[in-house]
């Protein structure tokens, strides 16, 4: 009996010799949890105010010197520093508590709430009837033509400006892509590509509908139809 007794007081003695590591692993797992979350959060955020950055304030031509020196600033400089930003943090929530169980629970529901009314704004965003003009955006300063059917190019930044202006009026509404009849043979339209510093930007516009070449997404004209006339006008 006594030895038996003594037994079971070994097994409870040898366990909480190994609580504190234990209780290290469950540190550590959360730690690591903590960083690929903020890592995530952060690198999608610095990518798009990057992006934002490049495309709009810095009025260069892309060339291949600049597009090296883009990516080797993003994957040497912008990547790490978003790393150990997340690192940091990580480490000082749990400093402040975050590894307790039922503050690390709490922190995860509100992650989970917080992506899911994040993803369905976007949906109902992409979703939701705006202007024909909206998908135009671009930064003026950067500008270089619009050509409209090959046939007709102008340099003057005002020219877009009176172009967006006048499809401003017409609202869309983003198209499944089943619902695209490829077929526009039959249908009244005009091709227009917007050239910039940075790229361009191209629209399939018709009467009822129109493609997004970039984005490839396809949009209803909700208060068709579009006057294409007008729009050859310019051409003529």
């Amino acid at each position: 009996m006594n030895k038996k007794l003594k037994d079971v007081i070994k097994k409870i003695q040898t366990r909480s010799a190994l609580s504190p590591r234990s209780k290290f692993n469950v540190s550590q797992t959360k730690r690591k949890f903590l960083f690929i979350v903020f890592f995530v959060i952060f690198l999608i955020i610095n990518t798009y105010l990057y992006g934002l950055l490049y495309y709009n304030y810095l009025p260069w031509k892309t060339n291949l010197a600049t597009t090296l020196g883009v990516f080797i600033a993003y994957f040497f400089l912008l990547v790490p520093l978003t790393a150990f930003v997340a690192e940091k943090l990580s480490i000082y929530l749990l400093y402040k508590g975050l590894g307790k169980q039922r503050w690390f629970l709490i922190f995860i529901v509100i992650l989970i709430i917080a992506a899911s009314i994040l993803f369905s704004f976007k949906i109902i965003k992409e979703n939701s009837e705006k202007s024909l003009g909206s998908i135009l955006d671009y930064n003026t300063a950067n500008f270089q033509s619009l050509i409209i059917d090959i046939e007709y190019e102008s340099r003057n930044v005002n020219d877009v400006n009176k172009l967006v202006d006048f499809l401003d009026q017409y609202k869309i509404k983003k198209m499944k892509e089943h619902e695209w009849n490829s077929d526009v043979s039959k249908e009244e339209g005009i091709h227009i590509t917007i050239y910039t510093k940075n790229g361009s930007i191209g629209l399939g516009i018709y009467e009822n509908r129109l493609v997004h070449y970039n984005s490839g997404n396809y949009y209803n004209v909700t208060n068709a139809p579009i006057d294409i006339d007008y729009l050859k006008d310019i051409i003529n």
